[in-house]
């Protein structure tokens, strides 16, 4: 859970028009890589009349990022022995000072003892 707190975090602080898709996913990807864990091909993608498209947001892709893009974040990071998957999923505006989450839900484990979050 403290990996995903730092990306969130890192997503803030990078995902900003004039940034590389490159230099988001290292940033994002740091504290999982960190902790030992693998990632999956992307830690995310554009978003746009077809959902999934460019630019990825994965390691070596310098496509430059520009403001107003939409972008779903989703470090997939999972064990040295493939046994266990961390995955949750994230849309974000890309703007002039950094990324703004969709989405205001708290950052953490529901276990579905929360009841109704929607009244």
């Amino acid at each position: 859970m403290d990996a995903y707190h730092e990306y969130h975090d890192a997503a803030k602080k990078t995902m900003k028009a004039g940034a590389t898709a490159h230099d988001v996913h290292r940033a994002v990807s740091k504290g999982f890589v960190d902790r030992g864990f693998q990632l999956g091909h992307v830690t995310g993608h554009s978003i746009g009349m077809t959902m999934i498209e460019h630019p990825r947001v994965g390691e070596g892709n310098e496509t430059v990022l520009e403001e107003n893009m939409v972008v779903s974040m989703h470090p997939h990071a999972f064990t040295q022995d493939e046994r266990t998957c961390l995955y949750m999923q994230d849309t974000w505006l890309v703007t002039a000072d950094g990324g703004v989450p969709f989405s205001d839900v708290s950052l953490r484990i529901y276990d579905g003892s929360e009841g109704r979050l929607v009244p």
